[in-house]
């Protein structure tokens, strides 16, 4: 019970309460594909366990005031 419970706060940041992982990181999509819980809680806690930070999309540099911009959905975590 209580390897899950340090593996499972080794997984969040302590500071906004988000998954350290982002959306967009190909091993963490990789690691959401398993349909166990359990390989995919490792899956996921293996990517997560070496991040100190959670991950902050960074803003583009791109300022085309032509084009509408589409709004994707980021992250949003502190770091």
């Amino acid at each position: 019970f209580m390897t899950k419970i340090k593996k499972l706060l080794e997984t969040v940041c302590h500071n906004c309460g988000k998954i350290l992982s982002d959306d967009n990181d190909p091993t963490f999509k990789e690691a959401m594909r398993f349909r166990d819980g359990k390989r995919r809680f490792d899956a996921i806690w293996n990517v997560c366990k070496s991040k100190m930070v959670c991950e902050n999309t960074p803003l583009s540099e791109d300022d085309d005031s032509d084009k509408p911009k589409e709004r994707k959905l980021n992250h949003g975590g502190c770091g």
